[in-house]
């Protein structure tokens, strides 16, 4: 199969910024013509040298040139939106790491203590997939959370609201009401 390089090639640089490193991202197409085709092959950079291609799945696209680049573009304001919001672990209150192994060919979002984990072919849906195992971690173990939130303030004997955690603080203010009218 012969692959071949035109020499035509565009650059556009994204509004928004790597959302790892704050670098000014770059995405460049380049004309390459395939015996089946004509197709555009990228590269997706930043100044400090994050590694983002594999953001972008296979590296192959077909289309016009301003077809490509608002595509990747697009997807580019996706990713920086999901990576802005990414749920913070629901134990230790920390940020996922998100990393390619090439071994399984996944993406693979976790906790470092290993709490919650997940994995996708490509980023994005990894990074989605992290947000709704987050939500079904929480569900899943908002009794436990609850026990352990009220032995320790029962261990501190404190009767004010204050360190409770938000989701127990409106129940305990309506007991104490009830306390106070009787």
């Amino acid at each position: 199969m012969s692959v071949e390089e035109t020499g035509v090639w565009t650059e556009t640089n994204p509004k928004e910024c790597c959302p790892f490193c704050g670098g000014m991202v770059s995405i460049r197409i380049i004309e390459i013509i395939i015996a089946d085709g004509k197709y555009w092959k990228f590269r997706v950079f930043d100044d400090n040298g994050c590694p983002l291609d594999p953001f972008f799945g296979d590296g192959l696209r077909d289309g016009s040139s301003g077809n490509v680049c608002d595509g990747l573009l697009k997807e580019w304001h996706e990713i920086v939106e999901t990576v802005r919001n990414i749920s913070e672990c629901p134990e230790c209150k920390r940020k996922p790491d998100c990393q390619y192994h090439e071994d399984s060919d996944r993406w693979i979002v976790s906790c470092k203590e290993g709490h919650v984990r997940t994995d996708a072919a490509y980023v994005l849906p990894a990074l989605e997939n992290w947000n709704k195992n987050v939500e079904q971690y929480i569900q899943d173990h908002r009794r436990e959370r609850l026990g352990r939130c009220l032995t320790e303030f029962w261990h501190r004997e404190d009767t004010s609201d204050k360190n409770l955690p938000e989701f127990m603080r409106q129940s305990w203010r309506e007991k104490h009401a009830d306390w106070e009218r009787k």
